[in-house]
């Protein structure tokens, strides 16, 4: 249900266009929860979306472990990868590495969260910035009413 009710907000609220939210994408767009592309494909911002708040304090807790590099997606459970939040924590890693958005949302019920990201000298920074993140546009048109799909950049 956050899923869902942060894809609505995007649009609604936020006035995103819907053909440049991308809502649970394929394994060829890396599975993402949601995304706001620009109609060249290029990723604003990267949402992930949590049953419970909490789920959120143990992302942010984990997500620095992999700010020296991009992790890569994460090893199989079966074969010794990591669990749980820090599973998490490696894969939203990993997708913002490739997608370099400056924008990160961390949605649950009742709450939201957006930070500011930036790449600078092979370092990941997110960080809560709220002069940075309103400073970061949101697209409002699309061209040629096409739907655009993720491009990874890295």
């Amino acid at each position: 249900m956050p899923h869902t009710a942060a894809y609505v907000e995007l649009i609604d609220v936020a006035g995103v266009p819907p053909s440049l939210v991308r809502f649970e994408t394929p394994d060829s767009e890396l599975n993402l929860d949601l995304a706001v592309l620009k109609p060249s494909g290029e990723t604003v911002l990267l949402g992930e979306a949590k049953a419970k708040p909490d789920q959120l304090d143990s992302l942010l807790r984990f997500l620095p472990e992999h700010a020296g590099a991009d992790p890569g997606k994460p090893v199989p459970i079966a074969r010794g990868g990591p669990k749980g939040a820090r599973r998490e924590a490696w894969k939203l890693a990993h997708q913002l590495w490739v997608l370099r958005p400056k924008l990160l949302w961390l949605v649950a019920p009742e709450d939201r969260r957006v930070f500011a990201v930036e790449f600078l000298e092979g370092r990941m920074s997110v960080y809560d910035n709220p002069a940075r993140v309103a400073t970061c546009e949101l697209p409002r048109e699309v061209e040629n009413g096409e739907t655009p799909r993720v491009k990874v950049l890295a």
